[in-house]
């Protein structure tokens, strides 16, 4: 009875042992199906990240090629005001001038990539502590700049726009242009008096700071593109 005894409790502590062998294994492979999964879904956003902001770099670089040419054009008009020969400037060229001034840009950066990291929790999924940090500052340089040109367009169109609608025509501009739309304007400017008027010296001046701020910012945008980009140009994410 006591040789069956044995027999029978070797046998339970084998089978028991059987289980938990086969359960540590399980546990082994689910936990290496999951890291695989995880690995192919970090991949998936780093993929997405770059590609991105890849596109963000393009339409940052065109637009600071915007107020870049504005602000030489600002300040080319600049050094016209005040001079003794102002009969000697071309109308047109004044004209050409104040047309190009103002920046035109309407593009929103695309952050369905880092939204969805964020709104999903993924973000300490990505395990690179300095791409986290660089989507941060992306964010925080993103409402920078919004708020840069709506200062920037605030002030053109309360301050700068409403004093050049009394002596000058946007006909001519839009002429010169080349706009569709536009046909000679019958009225006489005035480009003297913006020439040699104070204020309008002023005006200038402080369109040409807020230019520069918006171009200081999106040269911002263009390096912490790059840095990104270079970041997730390879899936290995770890630190």
């Amino acid at each position: 009875m006591e040789n069956k005894t044995g027999k029978y409790f070797k046998y339970a502590i084998g089978e028991i042992a059987l289980v938990v062998i086969g359960i540590l294994i399980a546990l082994q492979i689910n936990s290496w199906n999951q890291q695989r999964i995880d690995t192919i879904e970090r991949n998936k956003i780093v993929a997405n990240l770059n590609a991105e902001f890849i596109q963000n770099k393009q339409q940052f670089l065109k637009f600071f090629n915007v107020y870049d040419l504005a602000e030489k054009r600002a300040i080319e008009l600049m050094s016209h005001i005040g001079l003794d020969n102002l009969d000697n400037i071309s109308t047109k060229r004044i004209d050409s001038l104040l047309n190009d001034i103002f920046p035109s840009t309407d593009y929103l950066p695309s952050n369905n990539a880092i939204n969805d990291i964020i709104q999903s929790g993924k973000l300490t999924s990505l395990n690179s502590s300095e791409l986290s940090n660089k989507l941060e500052d992306w964010k925080s340089l993103v409402y920078t700049i919004s708020a840069r040109d709506k200062k920037l367009d605030d002030f053109v169109w309360r301050d700068l726009v409403p004093y050049l609608n009394k002596y000058i025509s946007w006909r001519d501009g839009g002429v010169i242009d080349n706009a569709s739309w536009a046909t000679k304007g019958k009225l006489p400017t005035n480009h003297r008096h913006i020439l040699t008027d104070l204020e309008f010296e002023n005006l200038l001046e402080n369109h040409i700071y807020l230019i520069n701020q918006c171009l200081k910012r999106n040269s911002d945008a263009i390096n912490l593109a790059d840095e990104i980009i270079k970041l997730t140009s390879t899936t290995n994410t770890n630190d």
